[in-house]
């Protein structure tokens, strides 16, 4: 949760962690393959913009996606939260492994509150 005295940053605090990830990337046992925006929310719903990040762990055989989200919380606070799953397989499996129905339905429908 970010206070409210910095509320107003949180998209500083998102985009830090994104260029935290992205500069690790030639520095650890992952590349980054794929990075997307996508809009995101119920068919009810306004929907917004998220950024997802592909990332492909050869070392361990594996393949990540994660993405960052902003929720309003109580007293003019924010809740920043990650979203990632990690599944076994190659980056050339990465596309159908991460965006299974199933996975697609839980990030994109992700209600915290």
């Amino acid at each position: 949760q970010i206070p409210a005295t910095i509320a107003t940053q949180v998209t500083m605090v998102e985009k830090m962690l994104q260029n935290i990830l992205l500069q690790q990337v030639p520095t650890t046992q992952f590349n980054l393959v794929k990075d997307a925006t996508s809009r995101i929310g119920s068919a009810a719903q306004t929907k917004q913009v998220a950024q997802d990040f592909y990332l492909d762990l050869a070392h361990n055989k594996k393949v990540m996606r994660v993405r960052w989200l902003i929720r309003p919380a109580a007293n003019d606070s924010v809740n920043l939260y990650q979203i990632s799953v990690i599944r076994t397989g190659q980056s050339n499996q990465l596309e159908p492994l991460l965006n299974q129905e199933n996975i697609s339905i839980f990030f994109d429908e992700f209600r915290p509150n």
